[in-house]
């Protein structure tokens, strides 16, 4: 899997079926090599280890998960979500994350955040994924009890930047959640609304990565908003 040295991240800083799910426990960190960060729970959906310090590529049994400054790097075999263990999303709330796809993920691996997750260690899961692909599309994806079905089918749209020349792809992807909507916003343009009762969004949140996906994650950020909301 691919690992990054910290003068290639500072030069990038520049610029519907029904899977086994496998449940990762927190790792501890060792002396030396990329680690699994502590504090942060994983459901894969398919069997599939932690791997530290990989190279070859993405291999379909093992997913590396490392921090790795500024942010994170994750390459995947199978799709997960990896989110902070004790952290909790509700209310009024942005959720927010810049994402960097790496030329050797596939192209049919989506990358972006989830929010509204529960059971994450164990039992009937649950999550809505707001996610993008290296070919410039967005769908939102609902998972409930093992079975992922689209709230938004894949479409493409300006606000998302595709591959360039040298095969990376950089968006920064936002979930608004007001009392009355939810809102997916790319690079700072909203994409698409719904009425907050026809999306699941509160709980657990973190990264959707799909199969074979190669991401650094240089941020992900949490505002609670607390100002009152208008009347409409």
């Amino acid at each position: 899997m691919r690992t990054l040295t910290l003068v290639s991240l500072l030069s990038i800083a520049s610029l519907g079926a029904a899977p086994l799910e496998v449940v990762g426990a927190q790792q501890m960190p060792v002396q030396s090599g990329p680690v699994t960060p502590t504090g942060w729970t994983w459901r894969m959906d398919a069997a599939a280890e932690p791997q530290r310090g990989g190279t070859g590529g993405v291999d379909s049994t093992k997913f590396e998960f490392s921090p790795m400054a500024p942010g994170w790097h994750i390459t995947m075999g199978p799709g997960g979500v990896l989110s902070p263990t004790r952290e909790k999303a509700d209310g009024r709330f942005v959720l927010e994350g810049e994402m960097i796809f790496f030329p050797d993920g596939s192209n049919d691996a989506e990358w972006g955040l989830f929010v509204g997750g529960s059971a994450l260690a164990g039992g009937e899961t649950r999550w809505t994924a707001f996610v993008l692909r290296a070919d410039g599309q967005a769908a939102v994806l609902e998972h409930v009890s093992g079975r992922t079905t689209p709230l938004m089918e894949w479409t493409a749209n300006e606000a998302i930047v595709g591959r360039d020349s040298t095969g990376f792809a950089r968006n920064r992807v936002s979930v608004r959640a007001e009392p009355d909507s939810v809102r997916l916003a790319v690079n700072g343009i909203v994409i698409q609304a719904w009425a907050r009762s026809a999306v699941v969004v509160d709980g657990a949140y973190g990264f959707r990565i799909g199969k074979g996906g190669n991401v650094h994650i240089t941020n992900l950020d949490l505002v609670r908003r607390l100002a009152p909301f208008p009347v409409r």
